[in-house]
């Protein structure tokens, strides 16, 4: 569905349709990895997974930047990255988050919040 969107766009459309999907999709990744960094049994995965964290967070702050550069702004973002990490059940994550207000746990884990506002 999203390749079939993608296909269909050009241009500035589609540079803000795909940095949306990367914004996403880096933010699932995220999310999963530091729920397997947190909550799993066995020792390898918790370490690969937090290994993989660092990684995400990197490539996922390079995807704020190409965002920014085409065009979306800091709201946009944030709230791309929140319905990504709700969407996965992130700890601390609820029926509130979703609808749009966060709880104090749920903050602290997005990285949107931590990123400083364009003036």
């Amino acid at each position: 569905e999203k390749m079939t969107k993608l296909q269909s766009l050009s241009g500035e459309e589609f540079d803000k349709e795909f940095a949306k999907g990367a914004i996403q999709g880096h933010a699932m990744g995220i999310a999963k990895f530091r729920k397997a960094a947190e909550e799993s049994k066995d020792q390898e995965v918790k370490e690969y997974a937090t290994e993989m964290l660092t990684h995400m967070k990197e490539h996922q702050e390079k995807a704020r930047q190409v965002a920014k550069a085409v065009g979306l702004d800091q709201t946009t973002i944030a709230s791309l990255e929140r319905q990504a990490m709700d969407g996965v059940g992130t700890p601390g994550a609820s029926s509130e988050s979703a609808r749009g207000s966060s709880t104090k746990d749920n903050s602290e884990e997005q990285d949107p919040q931590e990123q400083p506002r364009d003036p």
